[in-house]
């Protein structure tokens, strides 16, 4: 019984191994992206930092908008990650998405805090 049931577990076994082998063998190399990370892209205002970043989406003159759960939930920077501005700071609660329509309409998901019960 004890030979049958380590027989049987290795039959297991050696279908495993050969079967993760053929699987390994079909699947196509990754393809290779094309971007360079830059660390410390966004230059904060002192003090500032991001927190739970929830979105991120960009205009047509290329700035950067940043919905992030921090003190200043929607921070907008340039191109080269400079910072311009924040957006609405006491507007938000919880920040959700960011997108940007193609007439640079900045649409986000979020609890208003006027909407919010006391």
């Amino acid at each position: 019984m004890r030979r049958r049931i380590l027989h049987s577990f290795a039959e297991v076994l050696w279908f495993c191994i050969l079967s993760g082998l053929a699987f390994a063998q079909l699947q196509e190399p990754l393809p290779k992206l094309n971007y360079d990370m830059l660390p410390d892209f966004f230059q904060l205002p002192p003090g500032e930092h991001l927190v739970e970043a929830a979105g991120v989406a960009v205009n047509s003159k290329g700035h950067i908008y940043v919905f992030h759960r921090g003190k200043h939930p929607l921070m907008e920077f340039d191109s080269s990650g400079k910072f311009v501005r924040s957006v609405a700071d006491d507007l938000f609660v919880t920040a959700h998405m960011v997108r940007v329509d193609p007439e640079d309409n900045i649409w986000t998901t979020d609890i208003p805090r006027l909407c919010r019960r006391p």
